[in-house]
């Protein structure tokens, strides 16, 4: 004998559960626990130009310049 027909099933006697609950807050928990970790991570992304790279853009637009005046 099957365990599921000791049981008379329908709409109102099947639900998710504690299993179905637990699991579901579970993911809860990851997604936001991991949208956290994202954002902070995101924030230590370096956006701003560094001086190095504005050092070498100033140097091509000068030797641009004096390429254009010689030729």
């Amino acid at each position: 004998m099957i365990l599921a027909e000791a049981f008379e099933l329908n709409n109102d006697t099947v639900s998710p559960g504690l299993v179905g609950t637990l699991m579901f807050a579970a993911l809860i928990v990851a997604t936001v626990l991991l949208i956290r970790s994202m954002n902070r991570r995101m924030r230590n992304i370096d956006h701003l130009p560094r001086e190095e790279d504005l050092a070498q853009a100033e140097w091509e637009a000068a030797e641009a310049e004096k390429a254009a005046h010689e030729g």
